[in-house]
């Protein structure tokens, strides 16, 4: 004879496989019939695909727009609910306000730039002056030095007195003053 296994203390015996294959057959028939009838209640019973209700929507997704510049609106481009995109005109302000302010601005910078040409030409006429103010101290300082050696050469010779040597001398100080004084003018004011 065979062999007789026991499943041992405690556990049932396994059952037979063709009573297993039996009642998985049995399993799938009834799962089968329970997906068969669910599925035509849902076609048989009618459900209303609309709901009417009150109530408010809150929109996902909220911008809210206003213009960089504060001015009267002269043309509305979209509207509430319009689908518009990035870089779509919107809304046009009325831009005749901001033009005068333009216009103004540009009259100012005018005025400012003719008053900018009338001030270099007043510092080149100044720096002019200037140049011309040393030339002739320049040529009176030199015409004084020769007329101090000449009155020093007539003196050594005897034929002008000490004092018109002293005259000289203080008219070449004092033109030398006056050079100092002209060079020593702040001109630095004219080249900014």
């Amino acid at each position: 004879m065979g062999v007789a296994h026991t499943p041992g203390p405690g556990r049932p015996m396994p059952l037979p496989a063709k009573t297993r294959r039996w009642l998985a057959r049995r399993m799938f028939w009834r799962l089968t019939g329970i997906l068969v009838i669910v599925a035509a209640a849902g076609w048989l019973i009618r459900v209303p695909r609309v709901v009417w209700a009150n109530g408010n929507v809150i929109s996902e997704e909220y911008a809210e727009i206003r213009p960089a510049v504060a001015g009267a609106v002269k043309t509305i481009h979209a509207h509430s609910g319009d689908h518009v995109r990035r870089g779509d005109l919107l809304v046009q302000l009325d831009n005749a306000e901001a033009l005068a302010t333009m216009e103004e601005a540009r009259r100012q910078m005018h005025k400012a730039e003719a008053e900018l040409a009338r001030r270099e030409a007043e510092v080149a006429e100044q720096k002019r002056r200037r140049a011309e103010d040393m030339a002739v101290v320049d040529l009176r300082l030199q015409n004084a030095l020769s007329r101090l050696a000449r009155t020093r050469e007539l003196l050594a010779r005897g034929l002008v007195a000490g004092s018109a040597l002293e005259d000289e001398q203080l008219k070449v100080d004092l033109i030398q003053a006056e050079f100092n004084s002209l060079r020593q003018q702040d001109m630095s004011v004219f080249d900014k």
